[in-house]
């Protein structure tokens, strides 16, 4: 029995070795087996090419020393688990230094002719890739997703807008035959007047869901972004307040850009009032243009961008910050941290509808105790604009 001519059918262990070796050698992966007290028995050539060593003299290394310069096994070791349970072990490990996934797989082998204790075979996989991937395609269901929750949320916005503003028309029409009938004395002229200046908060409360919605009328030109936003400073200056100081600079030699200018104006608007809220002490906004062309290099350090010319305006300043989970959420619709009564949750995310209505993008920096600088990305010619809409609806 075991034996045909005279010749064992089992190959002596010196063949047993070469075997194996060749096997693994052929494996993508990097592939050891080791034994118990993690001395290397085989190393493959994929593992001696990373480390730059001879595959023969990682033979009876200590794993932990030769392949991660530890003196004892690192924590969370699969080995470890392999060993205890003496079952196979599989887990992801990810060096968040080098952004890298790797899959470690142990599984126990027994013993072998050319060894003296029970051995495993270990094999490493990098699956960034994969990894990669799979996150992306996680962030493309979740835009989806947040697309068609914006999208019902439009629709929910404009049947409430139409709605709403037909009854504020009701409301506006006879206060101001009230006021028409009454004299200029009359003691309930203040009340009256101050339903009159209701209706028209409610009228930019409607103007705002509009937008949201994007069913108001959108009406682009070419326009001077330094002349529009000089041409609001007055206004500015009331809704910021005597206790803050408010500072315009203004980058020479822009590029006109493509856009509808009561839309930006309203932009600009928000988000100095939101500067304003978050200086209860005081402090200083600044509000800045200048212009950037983007390569393709730059594009992945900017969130949203493309490569092209285009005209940044700042709002910055030096406020309580923004915590980041909540920079995560602000451009959400009715989303607010104010007091209630005290916003609607709209401002931001129709500061946000609105850019991306211009095929622009926004970005925010925040330090908690230092301040905010939003930035607005738009195109600075109607070239540029257009070819950004290639292929799709407004």
């Amino acid at each position: 029995m075991g034996a045909i001519g005279g010749t064992s059918i089992y190959p002596d262990p010196e063949s047993c070795a070469r075997l194996i070796k060749t096997v693994i050698d052929s494996l993508p992966y990097y592939v050891t087996i080791v034994d118990s007290h993690h001395k290397i028995v085989l190393a493959n050539k994929a593992v001696s090419r990373a480390l730059n060593k001879d595959p023969d003299a990682l033979r009876g290394c200590y794993c932990p020393l030769a392949i991660h310069g530890l003196d004892q096994p690192y924590p969370g070791c699969p080995l470890e688990d392999a060993v205890k349970i003496n079952e196979a072990v599989e887990k992801v490990l990810h060096d968040a230094k080098a952004n890298t996934w790797m899959k470690s797989c142990i599984y126990p082998v027994g013993t072998v002719p050319f060894w003296d204790e029970p051995v495993y075979f270990h094999a490493i996989m990098d699956i960034t890739g994969e990894k990669l991937l799979e996150m992306r395609n996680e962030k493309l269901h979740t835009e989806l997703l947040q697309s068609q929750k914006m999208d019902a949320l439009g629709r929910l916005a404009s049947g409430i807008a139409h709605d709403f503003n037909n009854l504020i028309t009701v409301l506006k029409g006879y206060t101001e035959i009230i006021l028409d009938r009454m004299d200029s004395d009359d003691p309930n002229r203040k009340p009256v007047q101050e339903i009159e200046r209701v209706g028209i908060h409610a009228n930019e409360l409607t103007r705002q869901l509009l937008d949201f919605s994007r069913k108001d009328v959108f009406n682009p030109v070419s326009t001077d972004l330094n002349k529009l936003t000089t041409g609001m400073k007055g206004m500015l200056e009331r809704i910021i307040g005597r206790d803050k100081i408010f500072r315009m600079e203004l980058g020479s030699g822009l590029g006109e850009v493509f856009v509808d200018p009561g839309r930006i104006n309203q932009v600009i608007l928000n988000l100095c009032n939101n500067a304003s809220d978050a200086m209860e002490m005081g402090g200083k906004i600044i509000i800045s243009t200048r212009e950037i062309q983007l390569t393709d290099s730059d594009c992945p350090g900017i969130p949203g961008s493309r490569p092209g010319c285009f005209a940044i305006l700042s709002v910055a300043d030096e406020g309580k910050g923004i915590p980041r989970e909540i920079v995560d959420k602000m451009f959400e619709p009715f989303f607010s941290t104010k007091d209630p009564g005290k916003g609607t949750g709209l401002g931001l995310s129709t500061v946000f509808e609105i850019v991306q209505l211009h095929h622009g993008w926004i970005t925010v920096e925040s330090r908690m105790g230092k301040g905010t600088v939003f930035a607005i990305y738009l195109p600075t010619t109607p070239v540029n604009y257009v070819s950004s809409l290639a292929g799709q609806d407004i």
